[in-house]
């Protein structure tokens, strides 16, 4: 918390000089060309100094969830706190599913690129996914077009079991104590 407030403090000495530095910018008395440049300067510092505190801040109010909730963080980066479980150091899943009773060849599309998983851990899952999306393409149905009776119950069982991989959550320190070497292979 002292730290919350020492950074408000320098903020408040900050702040009160921009304002100074600007209403003397914007003075119409004050169009000397060195004076303005030097007054540039001091302005770049001071963003500098903004920039420096707000590394700061995030660094120390990193291990404080009440500090971290509050910062403003965009909608990606939240959902990626969310999915990677900062929290309980593991991997989750997050998946919205449309369950019409009519499906198009657009929306299983769209479930299926859904699924956000970088590492490939529901690569068994998403790859009948992606077999079945291609099997949609062999029947060359419209993107707009409601699939088959029999395609449209095939596509709802495989969908029925989406909710249950927010279900599933992957520790993220995969080692074990016994390991003696490790070997990393890339693609």
């Amino acid at each position: 918390m002292a730290a919350v407030v020492a950074l408000n403090r320098k903020r408040g000495n900050l702040k009160g000089q921009l304002t100074k530095l600007l209403s003397a910018v914007t003075d119409e008395e004050t169009m000397d060309i060195p004076k303005l440049e030097a007054q540039l300067e001091i302005l770049k510092k001071i963003q500098e100094k903004f920039e420096v505190l707000k590394e700061d801040y995030y660094k120390s109010a990193s291990d404080e969830e009440y500090l971290t909730k509050e910062a403003s963080l965009s909608e990606i980066d939240q959902e990626i706190q969310y999915l990677e479980g900062s929290s309980t150091d593991t991997f989750s899943y997050k998946v919205n599913v449309n369950t019409n009773s009519s499906f198009t060849n657009r929306d299983v599309l769209s479930d299926i690129a859904c699924i956000y998983d970088p590492l490939g851990l529901l690569g068994p899952f998403i790859t009948k996914a992606k077999i079945f999306m291609q099997q949609l393409w062999l029947l060359k149905i419209d993107w707009h077009e409601k699939l088959p009776l029999d395609i449209a119950e095939k596509w709802k069982t495989l969908i029925i079991f989406l909710p249950d991989l927010e279900l599933i959550k992957i520790s993220r320190f995969i080692l074990h104590n016994s390991v003696t070497s490790i070997v990393l292979c890339g693609f």
